[in-house]
C-alpha cells in the first residue's frame, strides 16, 4: 500500500525518520481496495437480503401477492397479479451453489416473475416456491405468508475473504521501519514493527554506515539491508518477491543517511 509520507525529528543531535517499508503503485492499491470492499458491498446489498411474500385472495380467481425484498442498504416493494397462477417454480440455477434464482408464478397467463434473486438460499426458495403451490391449488386458503433468506446466515462469506486478504497484506504493507540517528553517540538505530507486535531493533554504528540496499536471497526473494563499510548486511525488513516494493524506502532512508552522515562528520 502506498507509504505514507514520512517523518522527521530533529531534537538536537537525534533525527529520526519513519517510512513504510514496502509501497504498491496507486493502481494496485485502488484494485486491492476493490477486492477488499467487493465481498462487503456484495453482502449489504445482495447476500443480506431477506424476501417475504404475502398472497391474499380476493373475488373469484383474484389473487394478489405482495413481495417484500429488502437487504441491509436497500428495500423494495412490488404486487403481482396471481390470478389464473396454478402453481410457483423457481428458475435460474435452481441447485448449483453459484448463480442467481428467483420465483416465478407458472398458469393460464403464462409465466410471470415473482421474486427477483438475488438471494443464494436455494433451498430455502424452492421451499417457498412449493409452499406457494400449495396455496394456489387450495381454494379454500384465503391468505398465506412466506419469507425467505437471513441478513446474516451469508455474512461468513466476506469476513473469510476480507480476514484472508488482510493477513496476507497487513504483515507486509503495515511495517513502519524508524530509524534514529544519534550523532552525540554515533549510533544509528533501525526499529522495525507491525502493531501491535514489538517488532525487531538493529543498532549500528552511524559513522560505519555506507548506505541501504535491496540484498537478493535465496528463492529470489529480496529484503532491504543496511550495508556497513566492511560490506557486512544488517536485515532491517522481512523478504518480499518483489524489489520495486522495496525502491521507494531505499530512497528515502539513503537521502536522510546521507544528510545525518554530512551532519556527524561536521559535528566531529
Amino acid at each position: 500500500m502506498t507509504s505514507a509520507s514520512p517523518y522527521r525529528t530533529r531534537p538536537g543531535p537525534v533525527s529520526t525518520l519513519v517510512v513504510s517499508p514496502f509501497t504498491l503503485p496507486r493502481r494496485v492499491l485502488v484494485f486491492l481496495l476493490v477486492v477488499f470492499a467487493a465481498p462487503l458491498l456484495l453482502h449489504v446489498f445482495l447476500w443480506s437480503r431477506v424476501v417475504t411474500v404475502r398472497c391474499e385472495r380476493g373475488a373469484g380467481e383474484q389473487v394478489w401477492c405482495d413481495v417484500d425484498e429488502s437487504s441491509i442498504a436497500s428495500s423494495s416493494e412490488s404486487r403481482v397479479d396471481a390470478a389464473g397462477a396454478l402453481r410457483a417454480d423457481v428458475r435460474g440455477a435452481t441447485y448449483k451453489w453459484r448463480g442467481d434464482a428467483w420465483i416465478v408464478l407458472l398458469g393460464r397467463r403464462g409465466e410471470t416473475q415473482l421474486t427477483s434473486g438475488f438471494n443464494g438460499d436455494k433451498a430455502a426458495q424452492r421451499a417457498t416456491a412449493a409452499a406457494l403451490t400449495d396455496f394456489l391449488r387450495d381454494p379454500r386458503r384465503r391468505s398465506v405468508e412466506l419469507s425467505f433468506g437471513s441478513r446474516w446466515s451469508a455474512a461468513w462469506i466476506f469476513l473469510v475473504l476480507d480476514s484472508l486478504l488482510l493477513s496476507i497484506l497487513y504483515p507486509v504493507f503495515g511495517q513502519r521501519l524508524r530509524a534514529t540517528a544519534d550523532r552525540s553517540r554515533d549510533t544509528l538505530e533501525l526499529h522495525r514493527r507491525v502493531w501491535p507486535l514489538p517488532g525487531a531493533r538493529v543498532v549500528l554504528p552511524l559513522s560505519r554506515l555506507a548506505r541501504f540496499d535491496i540484498a537478493t536471497e535465496r528463492g529470489g526473494r529480496f529484503r532491504l539491508v543496511a550495508l556497513t563499510h566492511d560490506q557486512q548486511a544488517h536485515p532491517v525488513t522481512w523478504p518480499v518477491g518483489l524489489a520495486l516494493l522495496l525502491f521507494p524506502a531505499v530512497l528515502k532512508l539513503n537521502a536522510w543517511a546521507e544528510e545525518e552522515r554530512a551532519n556527524y562528520r561536521s559535528s566531529v
